[in-house]
């Protein structure tokens, strides 16, 4: 908003909201073994891309929900009020993958399948018709399989999909 703020008035904000961030300690804790190596080739890729191919980090946004009212809403002395029930439209999940080199996004809505992964995975080779291509994704069910796996034949090996590791 183009306001600067002391270092005190940080502190009295954060103190009046009961706020401490100093004091938080987070950590990861993974079950995989193998995390530090898989989780080096994957720092490796978003810092030095070999050359000549694109890095794409790939993930998808699940259960936004096209939803319409059941009642018409009514406003009543400066209230907006909602009836709680309202019909379902279906689900769309949004797929994304980012660029790690141009920052660039592709992204498209659709059913969370497999199908539906492989026909962005399929705008993606269209988007990159030449060279490697790197997607590092999550391990999630619907991005392994057959159909991963005839995608992968299709594209005659240009695409390499590196998993996050398990956390």
């Amino acid at each position: 908003i183009g306001q600067t703020m002391s270092l005190s008035e940080i502190g009295r904000t954060l103190r009046c909201g009961g706020l401490r961030p100093h004091r938080v300690r987070i950590w990861l804790h993974s079950p995989d073994p193998d995390f530090r190596a898989k989780a080096k080739v994957i720092c490796n890729l978003y810092l030095s891309p070999p050359p000549g191919a694109t890095v794409l980090c790939f993930d998808e946004k699940p259960g936004m929900q096209a939803r319409e009212q059941r009642h018409p809403s009514h406003t009543a002395r400066g209230v907006n009020r909602e009836e709680f029930e309202y019909i379902r439209h279906g689900t769309s999940t949004l797929l994304a993958a980012f660029n790690v080199r141009t920052g660039e996004v592709t992204g498209r809505c659709c059913r969370r399948t497999a199908a539906g992964i492989i026909k962005f995975f399929e705008q993606l080779a269209r988007e990159y018709p030449t060279g490697d291509v790197y997607i590092v994704m999550d391990n999630l069910n619907v991005h392994k399989g057959a159909a991963i796996e005839e995608f992968l034949a299709r594209h005659g090996g240009r695409f390499h999909f590196v998993y996050t590791p398990l956390h």
